[in-house]
């Protein structure tokens, strides 16, 4: 039972993205490479529809709301890989999740099909969802082919026949890599002997504010917690034109680029804390609020933060109104298919999510993975102030219909994390005898295994290597793969590492690695550069190899930012 949920991912303002296709990270056969998907008509998105979609959201969210601890849960996420297991199911077993869901199954997939292909999508912001079904090709399960076929027409999922076995652990975990732009490195760290299939669904976000924050607009100031505890933390401040009031509390509307997407906030009056709060909203009152978005300027202040989140969502969707679906002896899956070592039903619900939200814009992540087994077990006067100074609901909303992907609480703030504080980045370094053409310097390149390592030293040729920079020129014989015997492929088991290409002629190879951190917005390096003697302006170009953690949080997708000095 060790199975997650995907992640919804977001990332922003990405300056250079690693991009791989499917088929080249999963070693699956996609069963819908020879299938087409079946023609769906799509259906007008209602008003009762949204609103059904809304409260399953905020019924889950106050299901899963932790008092005094920072909550953030995708609804979007989670209602779309439940739709998907719904297809699956029969007798009570599907009444009880159509309760939860909020409508009967054959409206939630034309629903489902049609608000997913409406999301907008621009060259500053993007929702993007991808779902997929995994089923083992042990022969004691027998898939039902109109449930793949079904969830193919409304949710375009990718249908995989699989060993359950090692290499399908990393197949699943690289889609999800691939499906978050790289956010969500793995989510499951095992595959049980009695699972029989993953029903997954991945969502990206990325956006960027319509204003971006100016460094002026940026200052430290004070949080206080829900237990009173004052932090000091950086604030955005700006001035917006939408304004939110209830009797329990007041906020703001902040759009994102095009005004298709936006962040809301809304901060509970004073002696109302964030769960009663949380526990006043309904779909009705929430989406009735969205709709009398009074158009006034109102003064605001947001918390730079970061918040990662991860539950096990199957005991309070049980709660909720849907328990035989995780009974082994109850729950009635047999539309899903059958198998000869026990009935099917619902093992883990499990669900992760991550956000950032910084000068520039926000981006999320999570994760939905339902795991199956088939065994036994259990009015305007003046100018609104609202600064989100102590704990607040946030949500980030599609704005055609005021429908919320993301809601979250913030208790205490805490900033992007930097894993690399104590590391020292004492460097190595690499001399090439040619110049780079049509390159912008300084220029960084993410390696995270041995074959990209080479690939590296063949796509750059005449590399040497300096195992420090005392031995200027007394191992510049030496070849550069040769010379990293220690790079091999153990050794990025649990490292990466950041290849840092100087400005071209550059013979200043005296550099002093000061920083590297990561953030919200990216990863940034700095650097103390000195000019020895030596130098000349026609010497070679020189890189500078960084050693980092695994965990240190960088990857392929992040802004990476060079400071000299």
């Amino acid at each position: 039972m060790k199975k997650q949920f995907l992640r919804l991912c977001a990332v922003i303002l990405v300056l250079s993205v690693f991009i791989c296709s499917c088929n080249d990270i999963v070693k699956s056969p996609n069963l819908m490479n020879n299938v087409s998907a079946g023609d769906v008509s799509e259906i007008p998105l209602s008003t009762a529809g949204s609103t059904a979609v809304t409260d399953f959201a905020l019924r889950l969210f106050k299901a899963g709301n932790k008092d005094g601890k920072n909550t953030l849960i995708s609804p979007l996420s989670v209602l779309a890989a439940l739709s998907m297991t719904a297809n699956g199911a029969k007798g009570d077993t599907l009444t009880e999740m159509e309760n939860v869901l909020g409508m009967p199954v054959a409206q939630l997939n034309g629903y489902m099909h049609s608000y997913l292909n409406s999301l907008p999508q621009g060259e500053k912001y993007k929702l993007s969802l991808a779902n997929s079904i995994w089923f083992t090709d042990d022969d004691r399960f027998t898939v039902n082919e109109d449930f793949l076929q079904t969830n193919a027409d409304y949710f375009g999922a990718d249908i995989y026949k699989s060993p359950f076995d090692g290499t399908t652990l990393k197949d699943i975990n690289n889609w999800v890599k691939q499906k978050t732009d790289g956010m969500i490195p793995e989510i499951l760290d095992e595959i049980p002997d009695n699972a029989i299939m993953y029903l997954v669904n991945a969502l990206a976000f990325e956006a960027e504010w319509t204003e971006i924050y100016t460094k002026d607009a940026v200052s430290a100031n004070t949080f206080t917690t829900a237990d009173g505890t004052e932090q000091e933390v950086e604030f955005m401040y700006s001035t917006e034109n939408g304004y939110l009031e209830d009797e329990n509390a007041t906020g703001f509307i902040k759009y994102y680029k095009d005004r298709k997407y936006a962040f809301v906030a809304l901060l509970p009056n004073e002696g109302i804390t964030v769960t009663e709060y949380v526990n006043s909203l309904n779909g009705e009152s929430l989406a009735e609020m969205l709709e009398n978005l009074q158009e006034i300027p109102v003064n605001t202040a947001i918390p730079k933060f970061e918040t990662e989140y991860d539950t096990d969502m199957a005991e309070l969707l049980a709660s909720m109104g849907m328990p035989k679906a995780f009974d082994a002896s109850k729950a009635d899956f047999s539309a899903l298919g059958t198998s000869s070592a026990g009935n099917i039903f619902i093992s883990r619900v499990l669900h992760k999510t991550f956000i950032s939200v910084g000068e520039k814009g926000t981006k999320a992540g999570a994760a939905t993975a339902v795991e199956m087994r088939d065994e036994c077990a259990p009015e305007f006067e003046e100018t609104k102030k609202v600064y989100l100074d102590r704990p607040f609901v946030y949500m980030l909303i599609d704005c055609q219909n005021n429908i919320p992907f993301f809601i979250g609480t913030l208790n205490e703030v805490k900033a992007a994390g930097n894993k690399l504080e104590e590391q020292d980045f004492d460097a190595q370094y690499i001399r090439t005898d040619g110049y780079h053409d049509n390159v912008k310097y300084p220029k960084v390149t993410v390696i995270t295994s041995k074959d990209e390592l080479e690939e590296y030293y063949n796509a750059n040729k005449d590399l040497y290597f300096l195992d420090h920079v005392d031995k200027v020129y007394s191992d510049t014989t030496k070849g550069f793969i040769d010379a990293c015997e220690k790079y091999d492929d153990e050794y990025f088991e649990e490292n990466i590492l950041l290849l840092v290409l100087l400005e071209e002629g550059s013979g200043s190879i005296r550099h002093k690695v000061k920083s590297v951190k990561t953030s919200g917005n990216g990863v940034e390096i700095d650097i103390d550069v000195t000019c020895p003697e030596v130098c000349t302006e026609d010497m070679a170009e020189w890189h500078i190899i960084i050693e980092l953690d695994r965990d240190c949080g960088i990857d392929y997708n992040d802004n990476i930012k060079v400071n000299r000095s």
